[in-house]
């Protein structure tokens, strides 16, 4: 069997700048007079809303926040090692990081608006620093290094997460692993892109009892700490205010002329 070629070998990593950025864009250009005049002024920048950088020999991530307005971002297949520098890309809804070199999920946290991210085929072992991307329907994080199944649990805090990928992860090897997957994950719809059934849940809770029933107690004690600082913050807050309030009132001028 022929061994499939790597499309970035033997080439020279490259730097992302203007001059690079132009020629990608201009990839997407229509033909025509609208064509032609990008191609002969250029785009601005801040118009893109879609870039396509996959196979393009990229090691570093940079010169990105000029894409003010960008939603969709491809970058699989390149020699990515670390998320950076995309973090003031807010209005990014898809983002393909696959077939790259990562190690760590980060740089993500702001990137709220995401509906899509792939990260399949890296050496990612722990699922973290994602839960602020509440909007986040399909995750691909196939072929990683993740061995815990626990991992799965810190997806419950995504709650409109729809489809899900972790085929080839060591602990997706593990016996009956798409059940836990089905009875911890009530929100997903697929799993490894084929529907998760309402008997596979049900067959999930029994298998995972105990570990379910633990795993929403120590929910429910989370939640409850969490609401009680909210709470501590928001009555501090509003000591504040009134406090504030009461500086700038007539009485408190009186009462510091009579101290006088």
């Amino acid at each position: 069997m022929q061994k499939k070629q790597d499309p970035c070998a033997h080439k020279f990593p490259r730097a992302i700048d203007d001059e690079f950025l132009q020629e990608k864009l201009l990839e997407l250009t229509q033909h025509g007079e609208a064509g032609r005049l990008a191609r002969n002024e250029g785009l601005p920048f801040d118009k893109a809303e879609v870039l396509y950088l996959d196979y393009s020999n990229i090691l570093k991530l940079d010169h990105l926040w000029v894409l003010t307005n960008l939603k969709k971002l491809v970058l699989n297949n390149n020699w990515i090692a670390k998320v950076e520098s995309i973090d003031m890309l807010i209005h990014l809804t898809h983002l393909d990081l696959s077939f790259n070199k990562l190690t760590k999920i980060e740089g993500l946290e702001k990137l709220i608006n995401l509906e899509q991210l792939s990260l399949f085929d890296n050496q990612i072992s722990v699922i973290e620093n994602i839960d602020t991307l509440q909007k986040l329907v399909i995750f691909s994080i196939g072929r990683n290094q993740i061995n815990e199944r626990y991992n799965i649990l810190y997806l419950r805090k995504l709650k409109s997460l729809k489809s899900l990928n972790m085929a080839e992860n060591p602990c997706a090897y593990e016996e009956n692993f798409r059940l836990y997957v089905a009875a911890f994950l009530p929100q997903l719809v697929y799993y490894e892109y084929r529907i998760i059934h309402d008997l596979e849940r049900e067959v999930g809770m029994e298998t995972f009892n105990e570990e379910y029933f633990q795993t929403e107690q120590k929910e429910t004690i989370e939640k409850a700490k969490q609401a009680a600082k909210e709470k501590e913050l928001a009555d501090a807050q509003l000591h504040a205010r009134s406090f504030v309030e009461y500086l700038n009132t007539r009485n408190f001028s009186t009462l510091c002329l009579l101290m006088m």
